[in-house]
């Protein structure tokens, strides 16, 4: 997975994102997996078009089994395996967006499950959030303080537990 998304950062399967008057900014496709997707399903059903189309014209041809046209029939067969290869890239795609929205969606519910609050910092003009749950910077440090001193806790039961068995053997 990290793998797929690292690689669509890197631009080895980044869709063709045009602005229309009125839309929103590329960026936001880069950020939103979901929008990524909408962007997506008009080039996946173009691209099954395309590809049944060919099957068509392919089946054809083999059913006509033209044995003096061999040339095209490789050539309908070079179209419909490049077609082919198209609609598994868009599906990879699209699966990966699927993904990302999903591991996201995880994340912001564990986020709300272990702090429950946003932290109150001020935007690029220096405005405080409208948020009904807002924590205090101080609050929040106490929460990252007892998560810190929670985790020390863990390790130093598990060292014990680790020389107590290390001991008996």
């Amino acid at each position: 997975m990290a793998s797929s998304v690292e690689h669509m950062r890197q631009g080895g399967a980044q869709p063709n994102v045009q602005q229309s008057a009125g839309a929103q900014p590329v960026n936001q496709a880069e950020n939103d997996p979901i929008y990524r997707f909408k962007l997506l399903l008009p080039r996946l059903k173009e691209s099954l078009v395309n590809l049944m189309k060919i099957a068509g014209t392919c089946l054809h041809h083999n059913s006509q089994q033209l044995e003096d046209s061999t040339s095209s029939v490789d050539i309908q067969l070079q179209k419909f395996e490049k077609s082919l290869e198209e609609f598994y890239s868009m599906c990879d795609q699209v699966e990966i967006s699927l993904r990302l929205a999903l591991e996201n969606s995880q994340l912001n519910a564990d986020t709300v499950k272990y702090i429950p609050a946003c932290v109150n910092v001020p935007n690029e003009k220096g405005e405080l959030p409208s948020t009904q749950r807002i924590m205090q910077y101080p609050q929040y440090q106490a929460i990252i303080r007892q998560q810190i001193h929670s985790a020390k806790e863990m390790h130093d039961l598990l060292l014990q537990f680790s020389q107590k068995i290390t001991a008996k053997t």
